[in-house]
Formats: C-alpha cells, sequence, structure tokens
C-alpha cells in the first residue's frame, strides 16, 4: 500500500496539493472501507478533488477543503478461457495532451501544460 499512497501524494504534489490525509489515516480509512464490505475479491478506488467552491474559479483559493471520495466494489472472477486465451485489443495513439485547443470538463491536462516544458511540435 505504501508504493500507492507515495504515487497519490506525488501526484498530489504535482499540481500542488497538499496531501489530506497522512499514510497511516489513509491505511484506516482503506481498511474500514475493506471492513464493512462484503465482497471477497474486490478493488479499492481513492479520489482526492481540490474542493467544492461557490462559482467558476479555476484560481482555487487556499481555504478550499479537500473532496475525499472512496469504495470498494466486488471484483468479478476472470473466466477460465480468459486467462487461457487472453484477449484482442486495439492500441491508438493518445492525442489528448495535443489537442488542448479542445474544451472539456478535464483541465487537468491544461493545467499541466501551463506548468511543463512545451510539447515537441506545438
Amino acid at each position: 500500500m505504501r508504493e500507492h499512497l507515495d504515487r497519490l501524494n506525488r501526484s498530489l504534489a504535482g499540481i500542488r496539493m497538499s496531501a489530506p490525509l497522512s499514510h497511516e489515516d489513509w491505511a484506516q480509512l482503506c481498511q474500514e472501507l475493506i471492513s464493512r464490505n462484503s465482497a471477497r475479491d474486490a478493488y479499492l478506488y481513492l479520489q482526492v478533488t481540490r474542493g467544492a467552491e461557490f462559482g467558476r474559479n479555476h484560481a482555487w483559493p487556499d481555504s478550499l477543503q479537500p473532496t475525499l471520495f472512496a469504495y470498494v466494489t466486488a471484483l468479478e472472477a476472470l473466466s477460465p478461457s480468459f486467462l487461457e486465451r487472453g484477449v484482442s485489443a486495439v492500441t491508438a495513439t493518445d492525442t489528448r495532451w495535443a489537442r488542448r485547443d479542445i474544451k472539456s470538463t478535464a483541465l487537468l491536462a491544461t493545467f499541466c501544460s501551463r506548468n511543463s516544458p512545451p510539447m515537441p511540435g506545438l
């Protein structure tokens, strides 16, 4: 779990957010979610947002409190044929970062692009 939480903290630091919980507090929260769930095989999802603010302001105020969202859900067992044969996949170039001109609710690419070196070819 330490590696996952270290990555979460690095990601938060990358967008200039402080970690809302310590590793120990995250571990307690995760253990509580797992203990309340009846699934034998499950996965746990964590999400941290900068918080809710009245209005639409991309320059977040310092007083904003992060919103934490987490859940546990059953992990479906893989069929034996899936494990034996695998699946086919189609790959494609990810152009989301190159298309910062497209209006989207995903603001992270725009934020990162303003705080990162220019992308080649743009």
